[in-house]
């Protein structure tokens, strides 16, 4: 399941970039701010998984749980992320396919497709009932998703950093491991958010601070752009 997570994850940041993977190699960490306005929906927190990776095949066996409970926790935990986000994409496909050769967001480009041999291919089953747009478009659910899968990502996680570099937009989870930012076995997002801090003269240290100067909050996942 941790494996279709990542390959869903990979499927939404090559559409959102319309980026063709045969051609093209793996696609950007992060997702295009420009086909995510277009949409009218927020970054997702599944494409974290484009700059963290997640422990799959034998990395698994360090994966510690200290009760069966916890266990079953996880497992739950991966399935409602992944049957979630792909309903995120569903309502991001139908609408792209509404919005016609004007759509950014190109899930056709994310198979080798054209985008509107894609489009013809699936306007048939497209729905026009408003409840899954309802549904992704609520912002507690959202929240809570998105907690979810960086959780899985890293336990760590208090924060949702955002930054949107040249149309990038790429998430990293806070709080952020005090590295150099020249440590290049650390996972992309972090490595990424260290890079980013030092171009604005910035150290982790700065970035704690406005953090916490926000506030703990009710302590429910939040976001915080830089």
């Amino acid at each position: 399941m941790l494996h279709s997570i990542t390959t869903l994850s990979r499927f939404i940041r090559c559409a959102a970039n319309a980026h063709n993977p045969h051609t093209q190699g793996e696609p950007p960490m992060g997702m295009s701010a420009t086909a995510l306005a277009q949409l009218n929906l927020p970054f997702p927190g599944i494409a974290l998984c484009g700059g963290y990776s997640l422990p799959v095949g034998e990395e698994l066996d360090f994966v510690t749980f200290y009760s069966p409970d916890e266990a079953l926790d996880y497992i739950r935990t991966v399935h409602e992320v992944y049957v979630y986000f792909l309903h995120w994409l569903v309502n991001a496909i139908q609408i792209s396919v509404k919005l016609g050769p004007m759509a950014i967001f190109d899930a056709g480009a994310a198979i080798g497709m054209p985008k509107l041999e894609f489009h013809r291919r699936v306007f048939p089953g497209i729905s026009h009932a408003p409840s899954l747009a309802e549904l992704m478009n609520n912002p507690v659910l959202a929240n809570e998703m998105d907690f979810k899968c960086a959780s899985i990502i890293a336990r760590r996680t208090k924060r949702l950093l955002i930054t949107n570099e040249e149309d990038l937009v790429v998430g990293t989870v806070w709080p952020l491991p005090l590295r150099s930012a020249w440590v290049f076995d650390d996972d992309a997002a972090d490595l990424h958010m260290h890079l980013h801090l030092r171009r604005q003269g910035l150290t982790v240290h700065d970035l704690n601070a406005a953090v916490l100067a926000q506030g703990e909050g009710s302590g429910e996942w939040q976001r915080v752009k830089w």
